[in-house]
């Protein structure tokens, strides 16, 4: 039987049916973190595989199987992976799926990992036979909207519900609005529709941080202390700076957890945010490596907060929604019905509201509309928030997140494979958004989806039609 096989039959007796987990990407300890390291390790000695077994898997995977067997079963993984990389990878919050080509034969490979709450410890993985990636059928430049919109028509029989919308040089030239913003009501999603952004609103902390740059109030180069100096964790304080806040270089990690589970109903202030986490250290070296953090953006929201004497939610408004003539966009809370936001649905139907907290933070849950975000990309590139010479900055990779053309920048995740793009994206449960820029060409690819998991998929679809068209 051959190596693929045997874990085949061995692992999937291994999956659990697990609790939904945490929203959030890739702080330290986090699902992302951990199948990141998890793929890393893959092409390391015994010792190494040894100690991210120890390190990461449950004590249940750890008990049922041995440490001896994990570690080979590592190295079994390697020798049918080889040295590639994933294809793909899709991230649920309760499994990370990658698509690997094998390294000896013409066949793909699906690899899933699950997570165990609440430390989303590897808890089970298994392969299976999976299709090759959807080759890229190139389309004209004038072919390009009825390309989008077969792609949208496609997901829209799947059950996408949200709103997909791509302009050129400011100019739809693909608007769709699909499905219910509330099933209960029948309210349809348009156009016009907020819809929760997840992380994808750290991009209007960064900006409201870069204009009091322009001000002459912060310095990227600052230290944290320098304008929280009461913040009770003093490596924090000492070590920190704004510019590792802005390109996941803190070491920091996510406010996930207990406490927060126990007071998400009630967290409605940056300074309840704050709280959850005003003791931490870093968990990295600040300054050294790539650790997605929910934290450095709430604390970045507290620094403006401390400097302007204002409300995070007020600056956003002035500084982001304001200039950029964004009037379907807010930290809206919760229980407010009469924003016309979209409710989210999990896979299973229910409504995300039990998950959300009271308020977003400036890590993200703010909502904004898909036409908002049309608006917000001619406003940015227009130099209407923040100068030409700033988001130039803002969009160069600062911190390299996955292999040498993905990084991030200065709240802004910035791609140069292919034409160069910059944007970011957010999910949370029964949420998904993708917003991207493609400065050169003038593209703007925005997918809102208010069903879990919903945008990630069609939104690269998309992107690589338009970075592959023709000029024919």
């Amino acid at each position: 039987m051959g190596s693929f096989r045997w874990m085949l039959a061995l692992f999937f007796s291994m999956w659990m049916g697990l609790a939904q987990a945490q929203p959030g990407a890739v702080e330290a300890g986090s699902p992302r973190a951990r199948f990141d390291g998890l793929l890393e390790v893959l092409s390391k000695d015994e010792a190494a595989r040894r100690a991210f077994v120890e390190a990461n898997f449950t004590a249940r995977m750890i008990e049922k199987r041995g440490v001896d067997e994990l570690v080979k079963l590592l190295g079994v993984l390697h020798e049918d992976f080889g040295d590639n990389r994933p294809l793909r990878v899709r991230a649920t919050h309760e499994e990370f799926e990658a698509l690997f080509k094998f390294a000896s034969r013409d066949e793909f490979v699906s690899f899933k990992v699950k997570f165990a709450p609440p430390d989303a410890m590897i808890d089970g993985f298994a392969t299976g036979p999976a299709a090759g990636p959807e080759p890229v059928v190139p389309a004209t430049e004038a072919e390009l909207p009825k390309a989008i919109e077969r792609m949208v028509d496609e997901h829209a029989a799947k059950g996408f519900s949200g709103a997909v919308l791509v302009t050129r040089g400011g100019q739809p030239i693909v608007a769709k609005a699909i499905g219910m913003a509330d099933r209960e009501q029948r309210r349809a999603n348009t156009l016009d529709t907020p819809i929760n952004l997840g992380s994808a609103n750290k991009m209007f902390t960064a900006l409201v941080i870069a204009s009091l740059v322009e001000q002459g109030k912060l310095g990227w180069k600052d230290t944290v202390g320098k304008h929280l100096p009461d913040w009770p964790q003093q490596a924090v304080r000492e070590k920190v700076t704004i510019e590792h806040l802005l390109t996941h270089t803190s070491g920091m990690g996510a406010y996930w957890g207990k406490a927060h589970d126990e007071q998400r109903a009630e967290l409605d202030t940056l300074a309840e945010y704050g709280d959850l986490f005003a003791t931490d250290a870093p968990a990295g070296e600040p300054g050294k490596d790539f650790r997605y953090s929910n934290n450095g953006f709430v604390l970045l929201g507290l620094i403006a907060e401390k400097v302007t004497g204002r409300s995070y939610f007020d600056l956003v408004d002035d500084w982001v929604y304001g200039p950029a003539g964004m009037t379907h966009s807010g930290h809206h809370a919760r229980d407010d019905g009469a924003t016309g936001r979209a409710v989210g649905y999990l896979q299973d139907g229910k409504p995300n509201t039990p998950t959300l907290a009271a308020r977003g933070s400036a890590a993200g849950g703010g909502y904004a509309s898909a036409r908002d975000l049309q608006r917000f990309a001619v406003a940015l590139t227009g130099g209407k928030i923040v100068k030409p010479e700033t988001l130039a900055l803002m969009t160069s990779p600062h911190a390299q997140m996955g292999g040498p053309q993905a990084g991030y920048g200065y709240g802004f995740g910035v791609f140069t494979q292919g034409e160069k793009h910059y944007g970011h994206n957010g999910g949370a449960p029964g949420i998904n958004a993708s917003f991207e820029i493609f400065p050169d060409s003038g593209y703007v690819v925005i997918v809102l989806s208010n069903v879990d998991r919903g945008a990630n998929e069609l939104a690269q679809k998309i992107g690589q039609t338009v970075m592959s068209r023709t000029r024919g």
